[in-house]
């Protein structure tokens, strides 16, 4: 199946077949895929850092921040408010979402509460994964696939499940040898983390 045609917009490029609205920033070669839509306004820009890839089929919705160097695979749903840090890997298919309790009436009334995600630089976040508002999601975290995030998670932590509990550390030496590629980058760049604070996997 052939590429779709790329366009330049702002910094970067998209796909002639994705809709991108007001408001969208795109930094220095950034790429939106195929049937993407992207939209913010005034009040509530979006705003996509340099070398980003936004998979095919993904949902962006004002008020997003996406930071420098990110990997977000297709079908992905980012709701209002959510932040993602830089080098942040998204699966395909994870939903995030903005309020813990909607309701057509409460959308209607616009009485609905939306909360805030942030997600640290280095979080991988695995295929169909679904991750709760209102937590952050600490730097180089690694969330399992089909894991159903409902509270904040430590840097460095590695959890899995329904609801999703903390497993282990990446900095252990099981998996260190999974990811072995984040020891210079978490011993470099968070050197103040990387002291081996023990994490709670009772949480």
């Amino acid at each position: 199946m052939p590429q779709p045609t790329l366009i330049p917009h702002d910094k970067g490029m998209v796909s002639t077949t994705a809709t991108i609205g007001d408001h969208v920033t795109l930094g220095t070669n950034s790429r939106v895929w195929h049937q993407c839509i992207v939209y913010g306004t005034e009040k509530r820009p979006v705003h996509i850092g340099k070398d980003t890839q936004i998979g095919s089929q993904s949902h962006i919705k004002p008020g997003v921040t996406i930071g420098d160097y990110c990997r977000l695979q297709d079908g992905i749903s980012i709701p209002d408010l959510v932040t993602l840090g830089n080098y942040v890997f998204v699966g395909p298919r994870v939903t995030f979402t903005n309020d813990l309790f909607p309701t057509v009436a409460k959308i209607l009334a616009h009485s609905y509460k939306e909360l805030e995600t942030i997600i640290g630089d280095h979080v991988t976040l695995g295929a169909s994964s679904t991750i709760i508002c209102g937590i952050t999601i600490g730097a180089f975290a690694q969330i399992g696939m089909s894991a159903a995030v409902t509270k904040n998670v430590p840097p460095f932590a590695v959890v899995a499940g329904v609801p999703a509990r903390i497993l282990g550390d990446v900095r252990d030496e099981k998996y260190r040898i999974k990811y072995p590629e984040l020891i210079p980058l978490y011993e470099r760049t968070y050197k103040s983390l990387s002291d081996k604070t023990p994490i709670n996997t009772k949480q």
